[in-house]
């Protein structure tokens, strides 16, 4: 794979992949501060050191049947072509056990795909939320969530949020604003981008669909 792909296998990944992971830490966060009061919250729901997350270790075989499906989507992504991949969790859990570009993600997220919901072990540093109390902070938790993104709109609908083992109840989860949180991701003008070249990603069943968008307006650098 060339440079060029590998740039645009970051970016797709950046903008794909941090944008679920980081969207559901922060809903899980402030929804959490929204139902606790804050100082407790942090004591309850994040932690100081972070928690073992589960790597798989896939046979050559499935890393490259998984490598495959991924690289495909990509060169589409990058010049503009409109192209779904299939990408079960156990596809996920390869990529991030063994691909160079998800090497941030190793021992940090563990994906589930259960009747339709997208299910994230994670646990992550929470530096990246600008709260003096969260800083050197780890969120060590797991979600299961209806994830949707189809016309430029992003839907989650979170069944279950842990962290530390502590539930956050679900009438507190029906009461958040989730649209808000979604708008205020896609404010961010790098993830905006790479979004914009996609078309949908929806979790059926067992899989998560990803289809890129056609654009003639690709920039020339990316072709």
């Amino acid at each position: 794979m060339s440079e060029q792909q590998n740039s645009g296998m970051g970016c797709f990944l950046k903008g794909c992949l941090t944008l679920i992971v980081v969207g559901l830490v922060l809903a899980g966060v402030v929804g959490g501060g929204a139902y606790y009061y804050y100082g407790k919250f942090v004591e309850t729901a994040t932690s100081d050191k972070p928690a073992p997350i589960k790597t798989d270790q896939p046979s050559d075989t499935q890393f490259q049947a998984a490598s495959n499906k991924l690289n495909g989507m990509v060169n589409a992504w990058n010049v503009g072509h409109e192209a779904t991949i299939e990408l079960t969790a156990a596809d996920l859990n390869a990529l991030v056990a063994r691909h160079p570009s998800f090497a941030a993600w190793r021992g940090k997220v563990y994906f589930t795909i259960n009747n339709s919901d997208l299910g994230i072990d994670t646990s992550v540093p929470l530096d990246f939320i600008k709260l003096d109390k969260l800083k050197g902070r780890y969120f060590n938790g797991r979600f299961v969530t209806f994830f949707e993104y189809l016309n430029g709109q992003m839907t989650i609908r979170p069944k279950l949020v842990e962290a530390n083992g502590n539930q956050v109840p679900q009438a507190a989860l029906d009461r958040m604003d989730w649209n808000e949180m979604t708008s205020e991701l896609r404010k961010n003008k790098d993830w905006s981008s790479y979004l914009d070249r996609i078309k949908s990603i929806r979790v059926t069943a067992n899989t998560v669909v990803i289809t890129t968008k056609l654009n003639t307006a690709v920039p020339a650098e990316s072709k």
